[in-house]
């Protein structure tokens, strides 16, 4: 039987991760195998392979691709070349949240090797939580500004990946809560359009006490920023606190 369209489209649009993870679950015939492993065959040519899991570990991150987060990323910014590494970010979130710390850090050496700093940078957007605010940040701008994909693909670019190191700030233990006060206030002094601050367990008690008093004391508002924050604990107890600073586009 001859390969059907749907299917021979759904396999054009994969990534070696997805093909692998579709081959394990064992419920394609005949054509369908051959045509994963032919398209399997030419990303390897192509050098667009990336990570390469094994067997279980792709039929895992197929499904993390599945997620609400994901689908409405790639629904946003379309087929953007760093969506795999964005998927990969999930995955390793779900590994730390089951305390699987030697393969976070064997999964986060793979993408070292692959992508250097970049895709460490990347895949950090989804391990930190600081996905589901870029997510919200670009269908705003999509509705605000009435902006295409390709629009947004550009600006997740230029205002996120490129500029990540940038627009994020990970509070240590040892960082003074005057330290972290200056940081916050001098990102919002250079009119950066959308940071964060992040900070696990403890050290996250410092920037608390800071935010709340930048707050209460007008400090964000003046600036025409406002903030949000979210937390999420893994199953190991560690709590990870995320603000989200975002400038106030003006009325006028």
């Amino acid at each position: 039987m001859p390969l059907s369209a749907e299917l021979f489209q759904k396999i054009s649009s994969m990534d070696i991760n997805e093909l692998l993870a579709l081959l394990v679950t064992g419920k394609l015939a005949k054509e369908g195998v051959v045509a994963v492993r032919k398209r399997i065959r030419n990303l390897w040519n192509q050098r667009k392979c990336g990570f390469t899991p094994n067997a279980e570990e792709a039929a895992t991150i197929y499904k993390v691709g599945q997620k609400e987060a994901y689908k409405r990323l790639k629904e946003c910014v379309g087929s953007h070349w760093s969506l795999r590494l964005i998927r990969l970010g999930l995955y390793i979130s779900d590994l730390n949240d089951e305390g699987q710390r030697k393969l976070v850090a064997k999964t986060k050496g793979d993408i070292y090797k692959k992508y250097g700093s970049k895709g460490i940078k990347i895949t950090n957007m989804a391990t930190t939580g600081a996905l589901s605010s870029v997510i919200e940040y670009l269908s705003k701008l999509k509705i605000e500004e009435n902006l295409n994909r390709t629009d947004l693909a550009i600006i997740f670019d230029t205002e996120i990946i490129e500029v990540w190191d940038k627009i994020t700030f990970f509070v240590k233990t040892e960082d003074s809560e005057k330290g972290i006060s200056k940081k916050i206030v001098r990102m919002m002094n250079q009119r950066i359009r959308i940071f964060f601050v992040f900070a696990y367990g403890a050290a996250s008690i410092k920037p608390m006490k800071v935010i709340s008093k930048l707050s209460n004391d007008g400090t964000i508002s003046n600036k025409n920023y406002h903030f949000s924050m979210i937390s999420r604990k893994d199953k190991a107890n560690w709590i990870l606190y995320t603000w989200t600073f975002e400038l106030i586009k003006p009325l006028f």
